[in-house]
């Protein structure tokens, strides 16, 4: 991949260990429009065939990233802050941006791809690639070939030629996931084991959620493209809002959609319904701020919405199996 400020300022080029190309100016930050241009590239190989790339922009300026990979690619990617726009050269409407945000994840496969994702002023971006060699699939799921999605079935048996991408909102789960990855691994825990596994843990949140998004009831009336756009909305809303949320009446309300349309769409997109997502969410949220903060259970409890501690407790452990007070001592929160 190469990355260019606004300036095009050069940068050195190095090969990645599948076969993509990524490139970065030097990182000195520079000035530009009054504010810092800092960026951060970093590409780790996991086990031959398999890595992780993760691009962090924290800039008020503009940026665009070119990338090339020369040989069949599988990406589990995601998008944990920001927005982008992504031009593949290979595509005849190459012209016409494929934009993503903040919350989307997805699985994407390209025989060749070549083109170029281009980030706005204003915002950072914040994406996670898991990225595999096609072969290596049949080597993970050997024994559950069957929960593959049909595409990436005839990817691992080398019989697609045909670029696709399974797009789809991430779950609490999934998000939780990424975040851990891209965050300071827990003191004491061997790095490396500790990201492939949990790259691990993502491809395969990644098959169940495209999984229960193929899966809808039988006899319904498939969701509209906007009403998706609303329920995908909707999600967005109570990530930031899952401590007090509305009855599930205001929340349709919001999205102008009926009970039973919001509660079947959001179940076909997240694999669970409403409120069983803004408990996952919560529980999520949770476990970060332990791992990632010096907050003690109360103050956690709280944080995510929870008056009576005892209750949030409960709902941890039986979530993760552990007390949230045992939780803190291992990953050495003070309680």
């Amino acid at each position: 991949m190469e990355i260019l400020s606004t300036s095009k300022r050069k940068g050195c080029t190095f090969k990645n260990s599948l076969n993509g190309f990524f490139t970065a100016p030097s990182p000195k930050k520079q000035e530009v429009a009054g504010s810092k241009f800092d960026h951060k590239i970093h590409e780790t190989e996991l086990r031959p065939g398999m890595s992780l790339s993760t691009i962090d922009l924290k800039a008020e300026s503009e940026a665009v990233i070119s990338y090339r990979f020369d040989k069949p690619i599988v990406g589990i990617g995601c998008i944990l802050a920001g927005d982008i726009e992504n031009r593949p050269i290979d595509r005849l409407d190459w012209n016409k941006p494929i934009r993503s945000s903040g919350g989307v994840s997805g699985i994407t496969y390209h025989p060749v791809s070549e083109g170029k994702l281009y980030k706005a002023s204003g915002k950072s971006v914040k994406i996670l690639h898991l990225l595999l060699k096609p072969e290596i699939l049949e080597t993970l799921f050997s024994r559950e070939m069957d929960m593959l999605p049909a595409q990436l079935k005839k990817v691992s048996e080398g019989e697609s030629r045909q670029s696709f991408s399974l797009l789809s909102r991430m779950s609490p789960s999934l998000k939780s996931v990424a975040h851990q990855i891209t965050s300071q691994t827990p003191h004491g825990v061997p790095k490396h084991i500790f990201q492939e596994g949990k790259a691990l843990e993502l491809l395969s949140l990644q098959i169940a959620a495209l999984d229960a998004k193929g899966h809808g009831s039988k006899g319904t009336v498939p969701l509209t493209s906007i009403e998706r756009e609303k329920i995908i909305e909707l999600g967005s809303f109570l990530d930031e809002n899952h401590d007090t949320p509305p009855a599930l009446q205001v929340l349709a309300s919001r999205v102008n959609l009926s009970v039973n349309k919001l509660e079947r769409g959001f179940r076909e997109i997240y694999g669970m319904p409403v409120f069983a997502y803004i408990r996952e969410s919560k529980m999520q949220k949770a476990k970060l701020l332990f791992l990632e903060t010096s907050m003690n259970v109360s103050e956690v409890a709280w944080e995510v919405g929870y008056v009576n501690v005892s209750h949030f407790g409960a709902a941890f452990k039986k979530r993760f199996g552990i007390l949230p007070k045992e939780f803190a001592k291992r990953v050495g929160t003070a309680c």
